[in-house]
């Protein structure tokens, strides 16, 4: 890494610690705040993704492992402090708003790419497509049924999210990733400038929901929801840019699953998490993630067929 990028990752990640930790904000800190945090992001996330397949390819993991865990876990820092902070403070229709915001941008520029740019997704994610599909499935009918999520619901969740855990780990693929430089340093440095961005990101939003006031799930999906898509965002985009097809993927799918089990399941366990307002975006995800899955189950038949034609 150039004497040039070093001095932009110190200074991103000083202004951002600063911002963090900044108790009076008005309109004039907010607009610099909002510009520089965004840049923090797209710098900082640009890093880590080169830094954290680098690290991935020492510990023999495969592209689908690697944005399956460092890159989808960083990239909800954010909505884990929204969750957490919300939670706490009795809020957590706040919480489940910002975790469907969140999954529905990111699913939304996944469905688009999926389309725009024709990226191809291999049938080793159509088990993942087909989680998310039943995750939200038992939202929508619970939501039918009942005016908050139980606890009974929660414990479900945690166990979806074990089992999912447990499959990708242990998951056998060849890991079809070229050797890249690694440094621990600028690893650690990269992961803690995108974890006060989104933090800061949750700052900001927050003092927009103080000043504007409105409903709370409302702000939940509009500015934490779409505040915290941003990292996933970002990290999803530059993995394509850099022929990453499959770490990218696996980044957006496994980052949604996560936030739809362990952190609605989280939220509710600390305080009553209400279905109001929530069953549109619950039915805009349950569409945008059967119909990847059916994709997905076409291509699959459509190519074993265009086989099966050209085999003499």
């Amino acid at each position: 890494m150039s004497f040039k990028g070093i001095f932009c990752l110190i200074f991103l990640l000083l202004f951002s610690i600063i911002f963090a930790f900044i108790s009076t904000l008005n309109l004039f800190i907010i607009i610099g705040g909002v510009v520089l945090t965004i840049i923090s992001f797209a710098f900082g996330a640009d890093i880590f993704v080169d830094e954290a397949i680098g690290l991935g390819t020492k510990l023999r993991l495969t592209k689908m492992q690697t944005g399956a865990t460092f890159l989808s876990f960083l990239s909800i820092v954010d909505e884990i402090f929204v969750v957490l902070n919300s939670s706490l403070r009795g809020y957590s229709s706040i919480s489940f708003g910002a975790v469907e915001g969140s999954n529905l941008v990111a699913m939304g520029v996944f469905l688009i790419s999926v389309i725009v740019l024709g990226i191809s997704i291999k049938k080793e994610f159509s088990f993942d497509l087909a989680l998310l599909t039943l995750i939200m499935l038992i939202l929508l009918i619970s939501s039918f049924y009942y005016t908050s999520i139980s606890i009974f619901l929660a414990i479900l969740l945690i166990i979806i999210f074990i089992v999912y855990i447990t499959r990708i780990t242990g998951h056998k693929g060849t890991l079809g990733i070229q050797e890249h430089s690694y440094s621990f340093t600028i690893f650690v440095a990269s992961a803690l400038l995108v974890y006060f961005a989104s933090q800061n990101i949750v700052t900001i939003s927050n003092y927009f929901y103080i000043t504007l006031g409105n409903n709370l799930f409302f702000w939940g999906l509009i500015i934490a929801g779409v505040a915290g898509s941003i990292p996933e965002g970002i990290m999803f985009l530059i993995s394509l840019r850099r022929n990453e097809t499959d770490t990218a993927i696996g980044l957006i799918l496994s980052s949604s699953i996560y936030k739809a089990t362990i952190l609605v399941a989280i939220a509710t366990l600390i305080s009553p998490v209400a279905f109001k307002g929530s069953r549109f975006s619950i039915i805009a995800l349950l569409g945008i993630s059967a119909f990847l899955f059916v994709y997905v189950l076409l291509r699959g038949v459509m190519s074993k067929n265009h086989k099966n034609i050209t085999m003499p």
